[in-house]
């Protein structure tokens, strides 16, 4: 593994993996909120996050956390390993909560600078919505994948544990 691609529903975990893949592989981490989005919540042009995104991957090796499946296909063919967090809406919504009370008027550290953690109805309807609107294109575009690319789909939490406990 030396190219990872980390997708899935927002509030799942993603960017937790990343860093713990990252502390064990020592593969630096790419963030892509912090490509797209500008201080205050204000998204960057595509044009100008694809350009950054690609300028990241030229890299030899790293490890990518987030979604933004209309750009992905840009990307995805680079990655050696895909992890796909296909995780229940409810528990990511319960996990935003989490993340939002835990990290009230300051910034995540996977978050861009300027961004301090925000939980709007826009954001929870994003996640609500994630099934009808964003899996199906995940699972079109990994379904394209060559099959020598590994992917790896976690349905919970003990699938994570276990999997990063047979890594080491």
């Amino acid at each position: 593994m030396k190219k990872i691609l980390i997708i899935g529903i927002s509030g799942s975990g993603k960017s937790t993996l990343a860093q713990k893949l990252s502390d064990h592989l020592h593969i630096p981490v790419i963030h892509l909120d912090q490509l797209f989005w500008k201080p205050g919540w204000i998204k960057e042009e595509k044009e100008v996050f694809e350009k950054k995104v690609l300028a990241a991957i030229a890299r030899d090796r790293w490890i990518i956390d987030g979604n933004y499946t209309n750009s992905m296909e840009h990307w995805i063919q680079d990655a050696d390993t895909i992890f796909y967090f296909d995780f229940p809406v409810w528990q990511c919504l319960w996990n935003v909560i989490k993340r939002r009370i835990m990290f009230h008027k300051k910034t995540r550290p996977d978050a861009a600078n300027g961004c301090d953690e925000v939980l709007d109805l826009e954001f929870l309807k994003f996640i609500w919505n994630f099934p009808k609107n964003n899996a199906l294109r995940i699972e079109s575009i990994l379904a394209r994948q060559p099959k020598e690319k590994k992917i790896v789909r976690f349905k919970n939490y003990m699938e994570i544990k276990l999997f990063l406990k047979n890594m080491t």
